[in-house]
C-alpha cells in the first residue's frame, strides 16, 4: 500500500512539474485561454516615441508590451488610463486582442537585469478592438529578454572629440555587437520579427559582383542589395539601383514587388569582425510600405 501511495505522489509531482513554466533561454510565454504561447524570437527596445517595447513572436503569433515609461516596475493595464501601458496579442488567424480599452485589466511586475535584459511576470485580460471576444492570459513570464540598443554605435561621435576617445571606442567594438535580428513593420501593422539562424539560408550574406545581399525567408520575405564595401551612411533605395530592395508577400518563391523608393542607413559595417548593422524603410511598386526596419548580424 505504501509503495502505491509513493507511486501516486511521484506521478502527481511529475504532472505538476510539466505544467510549470521553466526557462533556460530568453523567452516570452503565457497561457492564453488554456493554450500555451511561447516566443521563438524576442526583443526589448525603445521606440521613437521613447516608450519601452517588449515583444515576442512564435511562428504564427505575436505578443507586444507597449509601456509608457522605461522605469516602471509595477505596471497595470486597462481601466481609465488604458493607453498608458498596452499589451496586444495577434493570433494565428490575424485577430488582434488588446488591453487598450476600459474593460481590460492586468498587471506586470518587471525587472531590468544587470545585463539590461528584462524579466517579469504578468497576467491580463484583452479583447478585440470593439471590446468583444475577451481572452484571458495567465501564468505569463518574461525571461531575460535582451534589450536591443537601436541608437547609433559609439563610433558615431564627432571626430573632434579626439583620437584618444576613438581608440577607446575601438576597444569596445566587440561589446557593442548585438544579437542577430531582422525586423520591420509592414503597412503599419504589428512589428514583424523575421525568424532566422545566422548560419542558415534564412538570412544570408552573399557577394555577387561586389554586391552584398541580405535575404530572409518565410512569409513575407525581404531581399536587400547594396555594395559589399559600403561605408557608414544613409543611402537612397531605387528600382534597379545600387541600393535596392525586393519584397515577397508570399515568400521567396512568389511574386517580387520591387521597392520604388526608400532609405537604407548603414550604422556599422565592420569587416574585421564581419558585423553589419543598419536600418531601412521603403515603398514598393504595389504600395506596400515597410517602416521601422532594422537588422544586425554577423556574417
Amino acid at each position: 500500500m505504501r509503495k502505491i501511495l509513493l507511486y501516486i505522489v511521484s506521478v502527481v509531482s511529475l504532472l505538476s512539474c510539466s505544467q510549470d513554466i521553466s526557462f533556460n533561454t530568453p523567452a516570452l510565454q503565457a497561457v492564453k485561454d488554456a493554450e500555451l504561447f511561447r516566443s521563438a524570437n524576442q526583443r526589448a527596445f525603445i521606440s521613437d516615441e521613447g516608450r519601452l517595447i517588449i515583444e515576442g513572436q512564435s511562428a504564427t503569433e505575436t505578443m507586444r508590451f507597449d509601456l509608457g515609461s522605461v522605469n516602471q516596475t509595477n505596471i497595470t493595464f486597462g481601466g481609465a488610463n488604458a493607453s498608458q501601458n498596452i499589451v496586444s496579442f495577434k493570433d494565428a488567424s490575424g485577430k488582434l486582442f488588446t488591453t487598450e480599452n476600459a474593460t481590460a485589466s492586468g498587471t506586470l511586475l518587471l525587472t531590468q537585469n544587470d545585463d539590461n535584459s528584462y524579466t517579469g511576470t504578468f497576467s491580463f485580460t484583452a479583447s478585440r478592438e470593439n471590446g468583444n471576444e475577451p481572452s484571458f492570459f495567465t501564468k505569463g513570464e518574461i525571461y531575460r529578454i535582451p534589450f536591443i540598443d537601436n541608437t547609433e554605435d559609439p563610433d558615431d561621435l564627432e571626430e573632434e572629440e579626439g583620437i584618444e576617445e576613438e581608440e577607446e571606442e575601438d576597444e569596445q567594438t566587440d561589446e557593442s555587437v548585438q544579437p542577430d535580428y531582422f525586423e520591420a513593420t509592414i503597412d503599419g501593422g504589428s512589428f514583424t520579427m523575421f525568424e532566422f539562424e545566422a548560419d542558415t539560408d534564412n538570412i544570408a550574406s552573399d557577394e555577387l559582383s561586389g554586391q552584398r545581399v541580405i535575404r530572409t525567408t518565410g512569409v513575407p520575405a525581404i531581399v536587400i542589395t547594396f555594395p559589399d564595401d559600403v561605408n557608414k551612411g544613409t543611402y537612397t533605395i531605387t528600382n534597379g539601383g545600387t541600393y535596392s530592395v525586393n519584397y515577397f508577400s508570399d515568400g521567396l518563391s512568389g511574386f517580387s514587388d520591387v521597392a520604388q523608393s526608400g532609405t537604407l542607413k548603414i550604422i556599422r559595417n565592420d569587416t574585421d569582425i564581419n558585423y553589419l548593422k543598419g536600418t531601412f524603410s521603403f515603398i514598393t511598386t504595389n504600395g506596400v510600405e515597410v517602416t521601422n526596419g532594422r537588422f544586425s548580424f554577423t556574417y
